[in-house]
């Protein structure tokens, strides 16, 4: 009877716990993501960029005005105000197809396999000339 009770209680609570998990992703997190903050009336964040943990830089929409802000964890500066232009030519957006994007990958999975072999052979040479400089300091004091 006692271990049963013990296992019901531990089901109520796996379960209670399961309802929380999936109440905090559900309607918490979603409020976490970054397009929820982004757009208000007339007020859109285009950019974002962290300087370092306590400083950023936003490019801003505000009405046909873009603005660059500098914010840090004590203040909101006004940098400058950007053209359309400029912001144009800053979001132009090429086609690249599927394809050319998937060789780019594995470009850079042949350059780290490459980094990898090259540094466990650099590693295996230097522990070899280790191995033989302490041979060699063993055998002189013999």
């Amino acid at each position: 009877m006692n271990f049963a009770w013990e296992m019901f209680k531990l089901i109520i609570i796996l379960l209670l716990v399961l309802v929380v998990a999936v109440y905090v992703i559900r309607f918490g997190l979603t409020k976490l993501q970054p397009a929820y903050y982004q757009q208000r009336g007339s007020l859109q964040v285009l950019e974002r960029l962290a300087l370092n943990q306590k400083s950023w830089l936003f490019l801003v929409q505000v009405g046909d005005k873009y603005l660059l802000l500098g914010v840090s964890t004590n203040s909101i500066e006004y940098l400058t105000e950007v053209s359309a232009e400029e912001i144009t030519s800053l979001f132009k957006v090429e086609k690249k197809d599927f394809k050319s994007y998937l060789q780019k990958i594995e470009d850079r999975k042949a350059v780290f396999s490459i980094r990898n072999r090259a540094a466990d052979f650099l590693r295996k040479t230097a522990d070899a000339l280790a191995k033989n400089q302490v041979e060699e300091d063993d055998s002189d004091c013999l």
